[in-house]
């Protein structure tokens, strides 16, 4: 099944599939992050032209920002965003699910967005089973 198109809302909310809006692909890439008094290193799970999903035990709450630096693999650029988790996933090693956290792009500049967007367009959509 292909992830849901639907827009963001307006209300911060925890069902991921309530909350895509482009189409996502795997990419594991380093991810350092911070918030008002801490910094965090990780990784991504997955990159859409919206936002990413961040592999961490760290715990947020939707609405709450970070500004999250990472790069792709095969594009010379660190990526510097402002993004707000929109979702917060706890883990389930029985099904294979790391705790992390979908977070939305907030600033990114149109050069960041297309060069983005030309990463996801080359790699495969990620499909979930039901």
């Amino acid at each position: 099944m292909q992830p849901d198109t639907a827009p963001f809302p307006t209300k911060p909310s925890t069902n991921p599939r309530d909350l895509r809006d482009a189409e996502r692909v795997d990419v594991e890439a380093d991810v350092t992050f911070e918030s008002e008094s801490n910094f965090y290193q990780g990784f991504s799970e997955n990159i859409s032209e919206g936002g990413l999903f961040l592999v961490t035990y760290l715990t947020r709450k939707p609405g709450e920002t970070l500004t999250v630096r990472f790069s792709l693999p095969g594009v010379e650029r660190i990526f510097e965003v402002l993004t707000e988790v929109r979702w917060v996933r706890h883990g389930d090693s029985e099904r294979g699910l790391r705790p992390g956290l979908g977070v939305r792009f907030l600033n990114l500049s149109d050069a960041d967005r297309r060069t983005i967007e030309r990463f996801v367009r080359k790699r495969d959509p990620i499909f979930y089973d039901e």
